[in-house]
């Protein structure tokens, strides 16, 4: 609108090209900007653990965040060297472009009397703009098989002209930040991490999760990234972080938690996070034994992909252990359609029975 208001004969034509990503988003969360630098259970942690994570695995990664939470995020030590960038400053950048990964935080979406002040200051001789438009609806996240997942409410406008200049700050934002890797003369695959759930015009998620599906726990984040890179068991945890962990019992509970979260399943058996071939983001399981342990149960510890067990353990337990088993991750199939991943928003999957389509139907 703004373009035919500056030149009324221009033609717009809408060029198709293929991005060479594989896009993993949340469907649970926007992360606004307030979310983000509220910092509630340690949020700030948990995003900042998944960029090593990924590190471990490929340390040639990169970060979009808003600026504010870059800052606070960048002073408490968090995201270390990766390149970085920040909303409202990235058209043209290309300091990013050879990353093979992105993690992408929230979006950009300003608000309301923002969007209208635009809308008034362009278009106050158009008769059909109306002001006060503003609502609040049911978004949808529609993934690359064609899967359907309402998700929480977001912000929208009746009038098309402030609804097309919301969607230039918000949508567009987000898609430039995606692009900032040159995707679509990328020679390789890339991945880009959406942790926000607004719907991307062109950009169809290959993996929907949840934040909690691709997060570990506030508290055991923490405690990840002091130990660099391993998660111990319950006791050590109590023992050497007691200003996170007052007992064994509360470390305990957050594995529980995270049990939960997980949809019943043990931590120990189901990892955590999504795997696949290109980013190993979940972890590996190692079983071991101290050189002191004369019975018992064999301890366990979670690590990075790129964390040699036997010397960082050695390290943390002051003596050689015994390696029994070190697990890879295994890789997550996708989800098969069916009715919980279209109403996926309201419901909670984990309850209820997959069905086929004639079942739906």
């Amino acid at each position: 609108a703004i373009v035919k208001k500056l030149k009324p004969d221009a033609e717009i034509v809408t060029i198709e090209a293929r991005r060479n990503v594989r896009v993993v988003q949340i469907r649970d969360s926007a992360l606004s900007k307030r979310r983000l630098t509220e910092n509630k259970l340690h949020l700030e942690a948990r995003i900042g653990e998944l960029a090593e994570r990924l590190k471990a695995s490929n340390p040639n990664g990169a970060v979009i965040a808003p600026k504010e939470f870059l800052t606070l995020a960048k002073a408490n030590g968090h995201f270390g060297d990766l390149p970085e960038a920040h909303y409202n400053a990235l058209r043209g950048l290309n300091t990013l472009e050879k990353a093979d990964w992105l993690v992408q935080i929230g979006r950009n979406e300003p608000p309301p009397y923002a969007v209208e002040n635009s809308a008034r200051s362009w278009f106050a001789d158009e008769p059909t703009l109306q002001l006060g438009t503003v609502e609040r609806v049911p978004g949808e996240l529609i993934d690359a098989a064609g899967r359907v997942y309402v998700t929480k409410e977001q912000t929208r406008f009746r009038d098309s002209i402030c609804q097309g200049i919301l969607e230039s700050k918000r949508e567009q934002e987000s898609l430039q930040g995606v692009d900032r890797l040159r995707l679509i003369h990328a020679q390789r695959t890339k991945t880009i991490y959406l942790l926000s759930n607004q719907s991307l015009p062109g950009l169809r998620p290959d993996v929907v999760t949840t934040l909690d599906g691709l997060l570990l726990p506030g508290r055991l984040a923490v405690a990840m990234q002091r130990d660099n890179g391993v998660l111990l068991g319950a006791s050590m945890l109590a023992q050497r972080h007691p200003d996170l962990f007052q007992s064994e019992r509360e470390a305990k509970r957050d594995y529980a938690d995270f049990e939960q979260l997980q949809g019943g399943n043990s931590l120990y058996i189901s990892l955590i996070g999504i795997c696949h071939p290109e980013e190993a983001v979940a972890l590996r399981q190692v079983t071991y034994r101290t050189a002191k342990q004369k019975g018992g149960s064999d301890r366990k510890a979670f690590l990075y992909a790129g964390v040699d067990a036997q010397t960082v353990l050695d390290k943390i337990h002051g003596a050689p252990v015994v390696i029994k088993e070190i697990r890879k991750p295994a890789v997550q199939p996708a989800a098969t359609g069916n009715l919980i991943a279209l109403l996926g928003g309201y419901f909670d999957a984990d309850a209820y029975e997959p069905m086929n389509e004639a079942e739906f139907e």
